[in-house]
């Protein structure tokens, strides 16, 4: 008997049927295409001398299974020939091994990719974790300006996503560590689980940054705030809606559903990077006006920071749709088992230069108080002038 028990095999069937009652019957007659189908799922070595009720034209029949190499879970078409008694079938299954070329037995490369993936998030996690230290170290310095207030709801976010980033790390750990012991074969199977933890630590990552272009455009004429406004709570509407929509959908609609999570975080980054860049720009350019050209320097800087941020979770959105149309679900692998770790960074990017107080210290200060402009930092930013 076939042990159907080798990983690195691909098992393709084409079953044939002979049965025995008083004599015997040429394979070739179980294929008259006016017999029905009967599907019988988990056949395996277990499976060897149970009966399994059948229906055939409205009578009760009984197969006899006294052999087969099926693996477990696979789903096994039979032919039903008899409309009473009980028939003895023997499987004689014509198997395709395609057998791999490598060197290493047991190779797939879906649990491949879940194990670069696995590395290549541990490297970046490792990398957030010293950004998350650096932003502790700042809050508990003090050196930013912050109030008591400010400090502790910042260093409450940032660890929220500092945790995210670490259920992301051992969910993926997870999903290797059942392929290893065979404990669920279907977490390998991207459609039915796209990672839990994507959706929150894009909510948080865009959230925020979603907050601070609203606050950079607070002094706005109202007509025009109410338009950007209208804009930004549209881009967190569809981004929530379909990243919900991850957790309840099946099969197709749920991979609808995470690509649509991935274009509204690609364009609220693409789009929230210029908002803040153009808003900058404007900043810029009043205040060169006002105390020279050396004084713009500093919104060079945070607009490079801003954007940096921005782009981080973009690339790595516009990476997945490309993976995805040219290799399908299996190429999204490494880019989304990254992603959570590339919001994280994202975030603590822009808090960690934050927290450390380089932007108060960078930031020129008014030649006089008649000068209309006003220090830019991310703890109460304020336009110089109203647009």
């Amino acid at each position: 008997m076939l042990e159907p028990q080798i990983s690195h095999i691909t098992w393709t069937f084409h079953l044939f049927l002979c049965w025995s009652r008083r004599g015997s019957e040429n394979c070739s007659s179980f294929l008259n295409p006016e017999l029905p189908w009967q599907e019988l799922t988990d056949l395996s070595r277990s499976a060897l001398g149970r009966l399994f009720p059948i229906t055939y034209r409205g009578n009760n029949c009984f197969l006899d299974i006294i052999m087969t190499a099926v693996p477990p879970g696979a789903i096994v078409y039979t032919k039903v020939l008899l409309s009473h008694g009980r028939l003895s079938v023997q499987f004689y299954p014509s198997i395709s091994l395609k057998m791999s070329t490598q060197l290493v037995p047991g190779r797939s490369p879906v649990f491949e990719k879940y194990t670069i993936g696995l590395l290549l998030s541990a490297v970046a996690y490792g990398f957030a974790l010293s950004l998350y230290i650096s932003c502790i170290r700042g809050f508990l310095k003090g050196e930013n300006g912050y109030s008591n207030f400010a400090r502790r709801v910042l260093v409450i976010y940032t660890s929220l996503m500092l945790l995210l980033g670490t259920m992301g790390l051992l969910e993926t750990f997870f999903i290797i560590m059942t392929n290893v012991f065979k404990l669920d074969q279907s977490l390998l199977r991207l459609d039915i689980n796209i990672f839990l933890v994507v959706p929150f630590t894009i909510w948080g990552a865009d959230g925020f940054m979603v907050w601070r272009c609203a606050m950079l455009y607070q002094n706005l004429r109202p007509l025009p705030r109410a338009a950007l406004l209208c804009f930004l709570v549209l881009l967190c509407l569809i981004s929530l809606g379909s990243g919900i929509a991850t957790f309840f959908g099946l099969g197709k609609n749920r991979e609808i559903s995470a690509l649509t999570l991935l274009a509204s975080s690609t364009i609220a980054n693409i789009s929230i990077s210029a908002l803040i860049v153009l808003r900058l720009l404007h900043h810029q350019r009043y205040v060169q006006k006002v105390l020279g050209t050396a004084s713009g320097s500093v919104y060079t800087k945070i607009m490079t920071m801003c954007v940096e941020s921005c782009s981080l979770i973009a690339v790595f959105d516009i990476l997945s749709f490309g993976l995805y149309w040219t290799t399908m679900l299996r190429g999204t692998i490494i880019p989304i088992s990254l992603l959570p770790q590339v919001c994280v960074i994202s975030l603590l990017l822009l808090v960690d230069r934050v927290a450390r107080g380089r932007e108060a210290r960078d930031t020129p200060r008014p030649l006089e108080p008649a000068a209309e402009t006003s220090a830019i930092r991310f703890a109460n930013p304020v336009s110089a002038v109203s647009a």
